[in-house]
């Protein structure tokens, strides 16, 4: 898919589209099935989108246009690019219109509802899991932006996730090339490299977003407080082949025990835990785009046991090493 066969693909109406333009006003039906929850005092509906990323842990979705998009939160971290027109957002107490080009990235508990969209107003949403922007490029971004101290904070289970980051996109030609790629790669047909090539366009969103500016009066996001936790949590994935929890507390002059408990108890997960999924996903990359031997896998990832490996590479993945190398 080209850039103009991009531009024809997303204007053309679709079968939502269509039913709203035939029912003005009207909820749309899909609504019966979303399930809802209580969100300070009222009901909001709660989008899970599990089934959208199950094979590439990630979705992009195009938002229906001629209608509004009810008050809601997602399970996983929403980036919202328009990709033409404009679209005024409702993010927990603001007020956000956004234009062609820019792009904002909210955390899954971020409660926002959007007006109607015309013909033009087009609106593209990515849904990312926290292992697919968190397996290897966050180490790409400098660790003192905001957008690096924001990511990693997503992993952060004692804090509320109703932040939010708006970046005025409109001027970077470059930056708008970038979404476009991910648009047509996504929506083309899947062939050798696909999620190679779309984890780069990511990586590559990425990257232009840690070098543009923040709109900050229309952005929420956490200050320092976790600052030395995300450190943390970015040396497991910098370095979980090799990394101890011992070393990690030394480092920064943390008790043993409770640099553990601070873990569990900010994360959710044990130091083990957080270091064997980056392991196995670090495993599986190398599964899909090297030759090497399982054995050598198991070596560069810091893994001895083989038995040990294939168990918890079947209880993470639902398959073994095999299934992804062959696939």
């Amino acid at each position: 898919m080209n850039l103009q066969q991009l531009d024809l693909f997303l204007h053309e109406n679709t079968e939502s589209e269509i039913w709203h333009l035939k029912h003005p006003g009207e909820l749309s039906p899909r609504y019966q099935n979303i399930p809802r929850i209580q969100h300070k005092g009222r009901e909001i509906f709660f989008f899970d989108f599990s089934d959208d990323i199950r094979n590439e842990e990630m979705a992009v979705i195009r938002e229906s246009r001629y209608t509004t998009l009810m008050p809601h939160c997602h399970k996983y971290l929403e980036i919202n690019y328009v990709y033409s027109g404009q679209c005024h957002f409702h993010i927990n107490d603001s007020d956000v219109m956004m234009h062609q080009g820019d792009l904002c990235i909210l955390e899954e508990g971020t409660v926002h509802e959007a007006d109607y969209k015309g013909e033009n107003d087009i609106v593209i949403n990515l849904v990312l899991k926290d292992n697919f922007y968190g397996e290897d490029f966050l180490r790409f971004l400098n660790r003192e932006k905001v957008i690096s101290s924001f990511l990693m904070n997503c992993y952060n289970q004692s804090v509320e996730h109703n932040h939010f980051l708006l970046f005025r996109g409109g001027k970077s030609e470059l930056f708008d090339l970038t979404m476009k790629g991910i648009l047509c790669l996504y929506f083309s047909e899947r062939t050798v490299g696909f999620y190679s090539m779309l984890h780069e366009y990511i990586r590559m969103m990425f990257l232009h977003l840690s070098m543009m500016e923040i709109d900050v009066s229309h952005s929420s996001y956490a200050g320092e407080d976790d600052r030395i936790l995300s450190e943390i949590i970015r040396e497991i994935h910098d370095n979980y082949n090799t990394c101890s929890l011992r070393n990690i507390a030394e480092k920064y002059s943390y008790n043993y025990t409770y640099t553990g408990n601070m873990l569990k108890s900010k994360t959710g997960h044990t130091f083990s835990e957080l270091k064997l999924e980056q392991q196995l996903l670090s495993a599986r990359e190398m599964l899909r785009y090297t030759n090497l031997p399982v054995d050598e896998i198991c070596f560069r990832c810091g893994i001895s046991n083989q038995a040990y490996f294939y168990r918890k590479f079947k209880e993470y993945f639902h398959c073994l090493p095999g299934s992804i190398r062959n696939s």
